[in-house]
């Protein structure tokens, strides 16, 4: 029983992989200096407010953690 459940739950997983991109919408990308901001039609205000906000934080971001990364 024990390994039914788990080909189940490894099955769903595999399932959900699949459906993760929903290839139904027409998706875009926002490029930025340092982001990809990826979003279909419905969300392009939405995905334009955060690479602008994205951008806007990200060198506060880097000095913080004294970090930057490739």
């Amino acid at each position: 029983m024990k390994k039914i459940v788990l080909h189940c739950f490894f099955l769903y997983l595999l399932k959900a992989q699949v459906d993760y991109n929903h290839p139904e919408f027409n998706w875009h990308t926002i490029e930025t200096e340092h982001f990809q901001v990826h979003y279909h039609d419905e969300t392009e205000m939405t995905a334009r407010e955060a690479s602008t906000v994205a951008e806007e934080i990200y060198p506060h971001i880097v000095s913080f953690y004294d970090y930057e990364p490739k």
